[in-house]
């Protein structure tokens, strides 16, 4: 999305309207439909589906099981998971991405939840229930397509379920009458779209790139956005409490919630920070007020909300509280109409004569060529047909004119096709329909696929077809553009479809009205569980008793007894309850009770830079299932060590780099493991504790990675104050506090030869070439260039680092590079680019090392090339001293030998985010000697302090020592009696060393070894 373009371009339309003195009933007659009730049907569902094609978070149909390479198997089809306040770990992961790419801007989707809603209130029976909110049948027969009628109805209207998914998100916005969050990421600036890839690849591309943690703002000197976000959460808790009454009150709740922080930011201030120069503050916050107040009443019966909602004037022209944007239209910032509507429910006959005159003055006679010619009419374009069709609708049901008009059926069935084109403007509707949206996610594509190019090579999926999304088209058909790089012609929006979704609505409404109740609910009987280790295991349906509903077992297909909503079961095998409700509708739900351990999985090996904390899950379920996690930090299977404070399924904010391994264990039944590896181009984070609000403690690093400069130290994972600088800091927070380090020593560079010698040798892959160099810090290998000849189109190659000696390091340290793809044929020898997306080398591993070339996949030809003669060391890098190149060993053994690797480009320092360190207040810590209450004067000396070795301590009388490590276990005991040396077998990290005398503690003090 170029957002600089998208809405920020608001042109105001001028024009003299002919003021029109009827109410033009003769444009509202009931005509004749341009598609079949079917078509209308299919329309309403592919429409509203769409906003399931921009969920964040775990549900998106688009991107459904898939799976980019190199991200890792617990991101398969997840969006932005890990959205967070960085403060305090916040979870604010979910709601609507705005548009094609992944930014979600509060302004237009506290706007589009709500008209979703309001058409729903309005005119329910036009809506369907087709689906389920996770898409469950079209996932398990994997056909997505109306026609091929996977529908799974559960009893709650299909735009319930999708606006659900946005008040999720939005109870977290209202997280507090005092606390708003309106916008994740950062759609002005180039990270957004910076990359061509679905959002299931860019949430683990690098923060330059639009990856996590990506930006979050919060607490806008603004009272619209705050209103829209209670006004929907206001209608959501009255429209869901038959189907889910306790999700209602929390939606009641959070409304509050932001009402107050409305009412705490009347009027109008300049823009906060984020995009807000195109998504500005609304200097028309009260019409969105007032619509808040209004929805408040009706939920709560209040009069207090009327009252303050009636307090607001309406007029048409001159000074008065809300008055609609006659030029521009109606959008997510100029939306007072809606108000005037809800003031007009309300009893005021002032703003029902003038949302009558407006709508009729000011949308049904401002036509051309019968279609509605406001709003912009070169960006986004049809979203203002749509606009103006709703409102036309919501004319007629304020009017009691319960038709379809002319007006409507112009506008919708023009978008639905029936136009001079045969041109559908909605992705999928139709014979002749949009095949280049501008979207990331519906191609499935993550190829980084150059502007240009994408018309020409990137397709939109079978299953991802009908995917229901209104392009931005345009008002002649011969003017459209299908090309994906003009994203005023093809991109999409939420706000795009929403008020399409509420004038499709009133459409069926009247043509196949429908009901739908709260009876026909889906059962869920939850993932696979385990009995191991139990005599028994409860199985729940998820739903409660009811006199319209019955319940019913079956065991691996045989029925059984029970009729409850609960099964008590004792052997293994699988089950299945059945519900049917009174009003005809069956549904069911399987789950297999395991006799076994399920065998864990932590997932691919991971890497901390850009992500900087895992939460490792060994997804295994079982009532009596208990876990062992192991440790090592030199990543060895022979060093692992049980971590006796992880005992969960979940070892949670992993942020060290070593091998883990989780064990699943449980009575009577084989365990189960399983490993994962994670690496760091991040420091060992040591956090620290203090046994009191507000006395100091410290926090430091150990192991830098990348660099090994000056390191910053900031109270916030992005931007942010700096709080101190070093390897370590004193804090004194008064409740836990997360703080975030980072290296300021960023250098990049590149060394080695940029053009090959002209003597070669071609030995194939010989596991003896090597080339050697030297390291002063960590690395990170973007790029390197291979001399040799290459012949089929792609394939990958593996680079492996060895020790000063030649053998492998243990573990060993081999790399795969990107797919190399070459579209032709290569003749004669060339240097090829290799790109790595992971390629670190620790500076820990060997100040000399050397690199070779392991291996390469089968399916690429390649013979690299050596050179025999032409080579002069050492070659060091720019800038220098980072990294040097000093020889080779293998090919003829020769001091002008060069081996393979050209022009390796690298970076040192910050290049990934800020590492969290925790700093926590817990009565149970072991305190400090500033926190020392009966401390003695006599001598006492521990040094040096940190040290990489070992330390002195001396006393002046003998003292018991014992030392622990920042989890709190005893690790040394010794006697002092006048000096010692201890600590040189240590690992790497923070200790508290503490002195004892007659089994009275003297003092503790921290010591860091390096």
């Amino acid at each position: 999305m170029n957002t600089f373009l998208k809405k920020g371009m608001k042109r105001k339309i001028y024009s003299i309207v002919t003021l029109i003195t009827t109410l033009l009933f003769s444009n509202l007659d009931s005509v004749s439909q341009g598609f079949t009730n079917t078509e209308y049907k299919k329309a309403l569902w592919m429409t509203t589906r769409m906003f399931g094609a921009q969920r964040s978070g775990e549900t998106n149909w688009l991107v459904d099981n898939h799976l980019p390479s190199g991200v890792d198997a617990s991101l398969r089809g997840k969006i932005f998971i890990n959205d967070k306040d960085p403060v305090d770990n916040y979870d604010l992961s979910g709601g609507w991405c705005d548009a094609g790419d992944h930014v979600m801007f509060g302004q237009t989707q506290f706007y589009s939840a709500y008209m979703l809603l309001k058409g729903y209130a309005e005119w329910s029976k036009g809506y369907g229930d087709y689906y389920t909110y996770n898409y469950m049948k079209y996932r398990s027969t994997n056909q997505w397509s109306w026609e091929q009628g996977q529908h799974d109805p559960d009893g709650i209207p299909d735009v319930l379920q999708e606006v659900k998914h946005a008040t999720d998100f939005f109870i977290k916005c209202a997280r507090n009458s005092t606390t708003f969050y309106y916008q994740k990421g950062d759609g002005g600036g180039s990270a957004d779209h910076a990359t061509w890839n679905t959002g299931v690849k860019i949430q683990t591309q690098a923060v330059s790139q639009g990856g996590q943690p990506r930006s979050i703002y919060k607490n806008p000197n603004d009272a619209s956005m705050p209103s829209f976000a209670a006004a929907t959460l206001a209608l959501m808790s009255r429209l869901y409490k038959d189907y889910d009454a306790a999700y209602a009150q929390t939606c009641s709740a959070a409304a509050i919630n932001a009402y107050n922080y409305a009412k705490s930011k009347k009027g109008f201030t300049a823009p906060d920070a984020g995009d807000r120069g195109f998504y500005s503050a609304n200097d028309n916050w009260k019409d969105d007020y007032a619509t808040m107040c209004a929805e408040l009443f009706w939920l709560t019966n209040t009069a207090s909300y009327k009252t303050e909602a009636l307090a607001f004037t309406t007029c048409l022209n001159g000074s008065c509280d809300i008055k609609p944007n006659q030029y521009w239209s109606f959008d997510y910032d100029n939306n007072e109409e809606i108000a005037f509507y809800n003031l007009a429910k309300l009893g005021d006959a002032t703003a029902l004569s003038n949302f009558n005159t407006h709508i009729t003055t000011n949308y049904i006679a401002k036509v051309t060529n019968k279609l509605y010619n406001g709003g912009n009419g070169s960006w986004g374009t049809l979203r203002y047909n749509a606009n103006a069709a709703m409102l036309a609708a919501l004319y007629q049901k304020l009017n009691n004119n319960n038709t379809v008009s002319t007006f409507i059926y112009d506008q919708i069935d023009y978008i639905l096709g029936k136009n001079s084109g045969n041109q559908s403007y909605v992705v999928g509707f139709g014979t002749k329909y949009p095949l280049h949206p501008h979207h990331r996610n519906i191609y499935l594509n993550d190829a980084n696929v150059p502007e240009g190019n994408r018309q020409a090579s990137i397709s939109i999926p079978t299953k991802n077809l009908q995917a229901g999304i209104l392009v931005g088209g345009s008002r002649d058909p011969s003017t459209f553009q299908d090309d994906v790089t003009k994203y005023q012609f093809t991109e999409p929006a939420i706000d795009y479809n929403t008020c399409l979704v509420g004038a499709l609505g009133f459409i069926n409404s009247v043509l196949a009205p429908v009901t739908i109740g709260p009876t026909c609910r889906t059962p869920s009987l939850g993932d696979d569980i385990s009995i191991c280790g139990s005599s028994s295991l409860l199985l729940n349906s998820g739903l409660t008793s009811a006199s319209n509903r019955t319940f019913s077992w079956k065991k691996d297909g045989n029925t059984i007894s029970g009729s409850n909503s609960t099964l008590s079961v004792s052997t293994a095998g699988v089950y299945q309850v059945k519900v049917d409700s009174s009003n005809g509708c069956s549904k069911t739900s399987d789950i297999t009770v395991l006799g076994t351990i399920q065998t864990p999985n932590l997932g691919n090996d991971k890497i901390i830079c850009d992500t900087t904390s895992y939460n490792l899950d060994a997804r295994v379920s079982g009532a009596a299932i208990t876990y062992d996690w192991l440790y090592s930090a030199n990543g060895a299977t022979g060093a692992l060590v049980l971590e006796s404070t992880q005992k969960g399924q979940t070892w949670a904010n992993v942020r060290k780099a070593g091998l883990y391994r989780v064990i699943a264990k449980a009575t009577g039944c084989n365990s189960q493991q399983d490993d994962v590896t994670v690496t760091s181009s991040l420091p060992t984070p040591q956090d620290g504790c203090a046994s009191k609000a507000g006395n100091t403690q410290t926090i430091a690093i150990v192991n830098p990675g990348l660099g090994s400069g000056t390191y910053d130290w900031y109270d916030a994972a992005t931007n942010g104050n700096k709080v101190g600088t070093g390897s370590s800091i004193s804090v004194s927070p008064s409740i836990t506090t997360t703080y975030y380090v980072q290296d300021a020593s960023a250098v990049s560079g590149s060394v080695g030869p940029k053009t090959a010698f002209a003597s070669v040798q071609n030995w194939g892959i010989n596991t003896g070439n090597h080339l050697k160099f030297n390291l002063n810090s960590s690395i990170n290998i973007s790029s390197l260039k291979i001399l040799g000849d290459y012949y089929v189109s792609s394939g990958t190659i593996t680079v492996e680092v060895l020790d000063a000696n030649g053998n492998a390091l243990n573990p060993v340290r081999k790399f795969v590079s990107n797919n190399l793809n070459f579209t032709t044929n290569s003749s004669g020898i060339q240097l090829f680019t290799v790109a790595f997306s992971n390629f670190f080398i620790d500076k820990s591993w060997g100040t000399s090392l050397r690199l070779r070339i392991a291996e390469k996949s089968a399916n690429i030809i390649f013979n690299p090339n050596w050179n025999n003669s032409g080579a002069t060391y050492p070659y060091n890098s720019s800038p220098n001293g980072v990294f040097t190149i000093t020889g080779t060993a293998g090919g003829d053994n020769d001091a002008n030998d060069y081996m393979y690797f050209y022009d390796i480009q690298f970076n040192s320092g910050s290049v990934c985010g800020r590492l969290p360190v925790i700093a926590s207040v817990n009565p149970n810590c072991i305190t400090t000697d500033l926190e020392m209450t009966n401390e003695i004067n006599d001598y006492i000396s521990l040094y040096p302090n940190p040290s990489s070795e070992s330390f002195n301590l001396a006393t002046n009388k003998a003292v018991l020592v014992k030392v622990y490590d920042d989890l709190g276990r005893e690790v040394l005991e010794f006697t002092n009696q006048k000096t010692s040396i201890f600590g040189e077998t240590l690992n790497a990290g923070l200790y508290h060393v503490v002195l004892f005398e007659n089994g009275k503690k003297l003092k503790a003090m921290n010591v860091i070894k390096k």
